[in-house]
């Protein structure tokens, strides 16, 4: 969660700084487009590092639930079957997101609501 927090502070500082940057600059209309587009840039980098990390988390709790799972009856089982697959859901938003982020179709939109997912999901494969 405070990593999540921490990113979030990072991404909004970095667009807060562009755009603050931007509105106090005496600068062309040409150099504030390429200082914007930059900004945006860095914000969909950061985001892009944080939905990798995100993505190798889930991959190795998967794993660590795939050992669990074999030995799991009844109940047990039908929770387990539900979590797992709300995790291969979230992997397969993250796998998509990140896939439209480098063909340049996604702007990062639905990047945060993905990563809120991806948390919850890590805590509820934790318990």
């Amino acid at each position: 969660m405070k990593n999540s927090k921490f990113m979030r502070g990072t991404i909004l500082g970095a667009i807060l700084g562009a755009v603050l940057g931007i509105l106090f600059a005496p600068k062309s209309g040409k150099e504030t487009r390429q200082d914007i587009k930059k900004g945006a840039v860095k914000a969909t980098k950061e985001i892009e590092k944080q939905l990798k990390a995100l993505h190798k988390e889930l991959e190795e709790l998967r794993k660590q639930l795939r050992k669990k799972y074999d030995n799991l009856r009844g109940k047990a089982k039908r929770e387990a079957d539900g979590t797992m697959s709300k995790l291969g859901r979230i992997i397969d938003a993250i796998k998509r997101e990140l896939s439209a982020m480098h063909e340049g179709e996604s702007d990062g939109s639905k990047s945060e609501e993905i990563i809120k997912q991806a948390h919850a999901i890590k805590k509820d494969v934790k318990k």
